[in-house]
């Protein structure tokens, strides 16, 4: 065998041990295939930990209803607080819109300053 020869099989056998890395690699980083095989080895336990984390999540549905009984001649209770939350909830709901690009402007110029500190 030819030194160009065996250089050649070195070339392919290190191809090959780099085209098996890349694969092991990718069947390592295919997340998606890697729960699907655990759901069809292991179903039970899939759905049992579904439900239980869906009740967490949702809590036990074993709320109490307050029922408010409102006598005659009384006033209301606490319908300025509501009105004005609702209001600043509102504007709000306009103003940061509006204030989103002063204050990304004024974070992009602060990131600089901190970048051209570190720099020094």
């Amino acid at each position: 065998m030819s030194r160009k020869e065996k250089l050649l099989a070195d070339l392919r056998l290190g191809r090959e041990a780099v085209r098996r890395d890349a694969s092991s690699i990718a069947s390592e980083l295919d997340i998606a295939a890697k729960v699907r095989r655990s759901v069809l080895s292991r179903p039970f336990a899939w759905l049992g930990g579904a439900l239980a984390a869906g009740y967490i999540l949702a809590g036990p549905k074993t709320r109490t209803v307050t029922k408010r009984i409102e006598t005659p001649g009384a006033k209301p209770k606490a319908k300025a607080a509501t009105g004005l939350l609702g209001t600043l909830f509102a504007l709000l709901k306009i103003l940061i819109p509006v204030a989103r690009p002063i204050l990304s402007a004024y974070a992009a110029r602060r990131m600089a300053e901190i970048a051209s500190r570190m720099e020094r």
